[in-house]
C-alpha cells in the first residue's frame, strides 16, 4: 500500500491543508487501515445536546455557485444575520457540523453587500468555517468556492488589510491544490508570500504570517528555508500572551515533523519534547480540557505509536484526547471518531481485539453518520471495521461492510509543482 501522510492543521486561523499532509508521515498499520482519515482541529468547550437541531442533508454541494447566483437575483430577505451566524458559529466550536453547515450557507447566499449588515471580516470567517465542513466531506469544489467567495469579498472590501487578502490567497491556492487544480495556484501564493513578506518586514513578531510563509517555502522546494521561518515563528509566538500564543503549537508541529522526515537520530529523538511542549502550551492557554489540548494529544500519541512503537504510552494519549472531546464536543462529532479509531489501533495492538472492535464500531457510527457515501473516508471506516470484525471472527457483520464501502477514492493527494516564489 502507498504511504500517505495525515493532516497536521492548526486551527481555524490557517488551514495548510496539503502542506500539512506532506509534512506529516503518519506509518499507517497496513493491516487495519486502507485509507487515510483526517484529524480535525476547532475548538469547543461544552455539550450541544440541549441545542435544538436544525434539519440538514448530506447532499453533494456541487451546485454551491449556482445556488449563489440565484441568491443574488432575489429580493433582500429580512434575516438577521448576526444572530444566524452566532447560531452557526454555537454549533460549530462544539462540532456539530451538521447543524451550522446549512446555517453558515444561508449566511453566504443572504443577498447583501460584504460591507452591510456584516463585517468584511465576519463573512470571510463563514466562508472559511463552511469551506473547513466541506474540506472534512470530501466536498473540495465547494471547499474552493468558499475560499475564492472570501477573496472576492476582500477585493470588494474597503475595510479589508493587504494581510487579509495575502491569507485568503493562501487558503484559496491550498484548496485548489486539494482539488487537484493547479491552475493559477502558483501566482496565488507568490502573491500572498510578497505581501506576507512585506508585512513581516514591518511586524517582525507577526507569528502567523512566519508560518504561513514558512509553509509556502516548503512548498516551493520542499525543506530549503522552512525550518528558519518555523523557528523564527516559534521564537516570537512564545513572547506572546493569549491566543497568540498558540501560533507556538504549529510551529513545534511543523518542526517536529520535519526532523521525523529526515532529521538525524539525535533530532529525531528530541521529537517528543517538541510534541509535549505543544501540549503544554495548549493547556496553559485553554486549559486542560479544551479540544485543541486533545489535538495535540493526538500528535504526541501518534508519535509513540507510530515512531517509537509504544501503544501504552499511546493508548494514554488517545483516551486522554477521547475524554476530552466527548465532554467538550457534540456527541458525533468526527473527532471524536479520530480517538476513538486511534485508541482502537492501540488496543489491538496490545491483543485486546474484542474492545478494539467494540471502540471501532463506535468510531464507524459516528463517521459514517457525518461522511457521504461512496467518499474515500466514509469507506475507509468500514475497511477499518471490517477488518477487526474479521479478526473477531464476525465475518456475516464485516461481509455487510465489505459490501457497503467502495472505496473509490474520488480524490488523491499527490505532490503537487513546485512553485516559485520570488
Amino acid at each position: 500500500m502507498q504511504n500517505e501522510s495525515e493532516l497536521d492543521t492548526p486551527r481555524n486561523v490557517g488551514p495548510l491543508i496539503l502542506l500539512n499532509r506532506a509534512l506529516v508521515q503518519t506509518r499507517l498499520r497496513a493491516k487495519l487501515f486502507a485509507v487515510l482519515i483526517t484529524p480535525v482541529f476547532l475548538l469547543g468547550c461544552s455539550s450541544t445536546k440541549s441545542l435544538p437541531q436544525p434539519e440538514t442533508n448530506q447532499k453533494q454541494t456541487s451546485k454551491l455557485a449556482e445556488d449563489f447566483q440565484i441568491a443574488q437575483n432575489q429580493k433582500p430577505k429580512e434575516v438577521d444575520l448576526k444572530q444566524l451566524k452566532a447560531l452557526a458559529d454555537e454549533y460549530n466550536r462544539k462540532a456539530n457540523y451538521l447543524a451550522a453547515e446549512p446555517l453558515y450557507k444561508e449566511v453566504l447566499l443572504t443577498p447583501t453587500t460584504y460591507n452591510s449588515i456584516l463585517h468584511i471580516s465576519d463573512f470571510v470567517d463563514t466562508a472559511n468555517k463552511l469551506a473547513k465542513i466541506y474540506e472534512m466531506r470530501e466536498q473540495y469544489d465547494a471547499t474552493e468556492f468558499c475560499h475564492r467567495f472570501a477573496l472576492e469579498a476582500l477585493k470588494k472590501s474597503p475595510k479589508a488589510t493587504a494581510r487579509d487578502k495575502a491569507l485568503a490567497m493562501y487558503k484559496l491556492g491550498c484548496s485548489r491544490q486539494q482539488h487537484g487544480d493547479y491552475k493559477g495556484v502558483e501566482q496565488l501564493f507568490r502573491e500572498s508570500y510578497q505581501i506576507l513578506k512585506k508585512e513581516v518586514s514591518k511586524d517582525p513578531t507577526d507569528a502567523e504570517a512566519l508560518n504561513i510563509m514558512a509553509s509556502l517555502v516548503f512548498q516551493s522546494d520542499r525543506t530549503s528555508g522552512a525550518p528558519e521561518l518555523w523557528s523564527r515563528a516559534l521564537k516570537e509566538a512564545l513572547r506572546k500572551s493569549g491566543k497568540e500564543r498558540l501560533q507556538a503549537t504549529e510551529a513545534l508541529t511543523r518542526i517536529a515533523a520535519m526532523r521525523l522526515r529526515g532529521g538525524t537520530a539525535a533530532e529525531t529523538a528530541q521529537t517528543e519534547l517538541l510534541y509535549r511542549q505543544a501540549v503544554d502550551i495548549a493547556e496553559g492557554v485553554l486549559g486542560k480540557t479544551d479540544p485543541e489540548v486533545a489535538n495535540q494529544l493526538e500528535f504526541l500519541g501518534r508519535y509513540y505509536t507510530d515512531e517509537v512503537k509504544d501503544q501504552e504510552r499511546g493508548s494514554q494519549c488517545y483516551a486522554r484526547s477521547l475524554k476530552i472531546r466527548e465532554s467538550a464536543l457534540y456527541e458525533f462529532a468526527p473527532e471524536i471518531g479520530n480517538s476513538l479509531r486511534e485508541l482502537a489501533s492501540c488496543k489491538y495492538w496490545q491483543g485486546k481485539k474484542e474492545e478494539a472492535t467494540v471502540l471501532e464500531k463506535r468510531s464507524n457510527a459516528i463517521k459514517t453518520k457525518f461522511l457521504i457515501p461512496g467518499g474515500m473516508w466514509f469507506s475507509g471506516s468500514d475497511r477499518g471495521l471490517e477488518f477487526y470484525l474479521k479478526e473477531s471472527g464476525k465475518h456475516s457483520e464485516a461481509q455487510f461492510l465489505s459490501d457497503r464501502a467502495s472505496f473509490v477514492p474520488g480524490h488523491a493527494y499527490a505532490w503537487g509543482p513546485k512553485y516559485k516564489l520570488e
